[in-house]
């Protein structure tokens, strides 16, 4: 069934996963519970911190041959009976979970060990909390919350954890449980940043 939709204007009815991922609504968008939950465009600096987060990244997990990188709101199924489907803006997966991810499926069916999630002018910390819930409820191992705007990080290792540790621009993001190795600074995640953000 095909659900009809002005442009830019989430339906009434609930939907499923499977619906929401064919349409379009001109902007980053995520369903919640059955419903669409519309958040605006990325901003200039959102795309660069992500992609100063995501080259080195990706270098590193395809270089131990570790798994798959996934960038830019990619659609995570969180649950089913209404269908909530999350955005993250990085994802790293296992090969070891790939291997039940349905072929052809329209959203991730697994869950990453790493998300990534870069805060929008629209996300408030409740927002970002819930998300954070919703992960770890799924199987996500660690979580990196980014704030372009306070030039921070806060990491989440834990679902009892509800503050998580925060890094400043001196420190590095690591992930020493899942990807042993990896560092990447925050200055180099920050880096040619306006400083008036």
């Amino acid at each position: 069934m095909s659900v009809a939709v002005a442009a830019n204007e989430p339906p009434d009815e609930m939907l499923t996963l499977e619906q929401f991922a064919e349409m379009d609504f001109g902007q980053v968008a995520e369903l919640i519970k059955g419903k669409v939950k519309l958040s605006g465009n990325n901003n200039p600096d959102h795309s660069e911190v992500l992609g100063n987060i995501t080259l080195p990244l990706k270098s590193f997990v395809r270089e131990r041959r570790f798994g798959k990188v996934f960038v830019g709101d990619v659609t995570v199924l969180v649950r089913r009976g209404p269908d909530t489907g999350r955005g993250i803006d990085l994802a790293v997966v296992s090969h070891d979970r790939l291997r039940n991810q349905p072929p052809g499926a329209s959203a991730l069916h697994v869950a990453p060990e790493l998300a990534v999630e870069i805060m929008s002018p629209s996300n408030t910390w409740e927002d970002v909390m819930e998300k954070i819930t919703e992960y770890f409820e799924i199987g996500v191992i660690e979580i990196w919350v980014i704030s372009v705007r306070l030039r921070m990080a806060t990491v989440f290792r834990s679902a009892t954890d509800s503050k998580g540790y925060t890094l400043a621009r001196a420190d590095s993001l690591s992930c020493p449980d899942l990807l042993p190795g990896f560092a990447l600074a925050l200055s180099e995640v920050f880096a040619d940043l306006e400083s008036n953000v």
